[in-house]
């Protein structure tokens, strides 16, 4: 019943695709690990290739079925990923494991393992997952939410951590976090992530 849903909202919205929706996705990890006198932190980076851009429309649907504004939502993500070109389109992330809380950490050490991070992340949007490298003119989305390390799952903490991690996506080539909660950016024949 959601997949004929979907199905019209699309040809509402224009546009007429005939491709078959999957929704059982790989998500291909690689792992980075940094280390202080106190203890490590493990990065995971993580992306997520659709199949096609109309499943990666369908799964947003999905998580918004209930929503009011879902028509709205997913014709944004639409314009957003050029829909009706055929280039790929993959969500990216991070999550992060610690060997101790992270509050545990002074400032110093957080800070150190977090600027290595920020270097060798770098490296990880530059392809090779798996076999699966980029090319021109393919899209990734990152959804920067998460709370900010040291002060807990308050409300407040989450809206800092987000902002922080926005930040970061915007320094790998990522947009700016638009009212959707992402950001986006395409490869370019550099294969350069570029701000969408």
């Amino acid at each position: 019943m959601q997949i004929f849903e979907f199905e019209v909202l699309l040809i509402d919205l224009g546009y007429k695709d005939k491709s078959k929706i999957e929704i059982d996705h790989p998500k291909f990890t690689s792992q980075m690990n940094f280390t202080c006198d106190t203890g490590s932190m493990a990065f995971y980076s993580w992306l997520k290739p659709y199949y096609n851009k109309k499943s990666y429309l369908y799964v947003e649907f999905l998580e918004y079925y209930d929503d009011p504004n879902v028509k709205e939502r997913i014709k944004r993500l639409a314009e957003k990923i050029d829909f009706n070109t055929k280039t790929r389109v993959g969500d990216v992330g991070w999550d992060v494991k610690y060997t101790k809380s992270p509050d545990l950490f002074t400032t110093q050490e957080r800070t150190k393992m977090f600027m290595e991070f920020i270097i060798k992340g770098k490296e990880v949007f530059k392809g090779n997952w798996n076999g699966l490298n980029p090319e021109p003119g393919d899209i990734l989305a990152a959804r920067p939410q998460g709370p900010k390390i040291d002060q807990g799952f308050t409300d407040h903490s989450i809206k800092l951590g987000t902002r922080q991690r926005a930040l970061i996506a915007q320094r790998y080539g990522f947009g700016p976090l638009y009212e959707d909660g992402l950001q986006y950016a395409r490869y370019n024949t550099d294969l350069v992530l570029e701000p969408l």
